[in-house]
């Protein structure tokens, strides 16, 4: 028998906010991975920066999927959730947090979609000038505060008990 590389714990009461909170969570995370060449192309950006960046998406991607591959994966890359929803779902669940495309059909695909609309639409309001309208250049008072929106979600979210 082989030993399991991670502890598995099952939840009686909250899966469903666990789920909600794990599929914002991806959502802010695919939001930064798609503003991941503007943030590094922004004209102060040091190599500490870089490193935080990239230290911040780390974390992110940690609280998702574990270090243990999934050998079911649709594109051979994925890996097993943190968070193992009811068996109805797993698979449109798994393909989220691995970053596969979304088929749009069941509700927590749906649901993910709502959020990553949420997760843009919120940056845009809080970073407005990141929207593209300059010829898909971003102009910002610095990549701290790029650093700083995202970083600020992850903290709200990811130390709360």
């Amino acid at each position: 028998m082989i030993e399991s590389a991670f502890d598995v714990r099952h939840v009686v009461d909250g899966q469903q906010r666990l789920t909600s909170i794990s599929l914002i969570l991806a959502a802010l995370y695919c939001d930064m991975e798609l503003e991941d060449s503007h943030f590094l192309g922004l004209p102060d950006l040091d190599a500490q920066n870089k490193q935080d960046w990239n230290s911040l998406k780390a974390k992110m991607r940690d609280c998702l999927v574990t270090s243990v591959r999934d050998a079911n994966s649709n594109n051979g890359k994925g890996y097993i959730p943190r968070i193992v929803p009811v068996k109805s779902i797993y698979e449109a669940y798994k393909a989220i947090v691995n970053e596969e495309d979304v088929g749009r059909q069941l509700l927590i695909e749906k649901a993910f979609l709502f959020y990553k609309g949420k997760v843009r639409d919120y940056r845009l309001e809080m970073l407005p000038s990141t929207s593209g309208d300059n010829d898909g250049e971003i102009i910002h008072e610095g990549a701290s505060s790029f650093f700083e929106f995202y970083d600020g979600l992850f903290r709200s979210i990811a130390n709360r008990r």
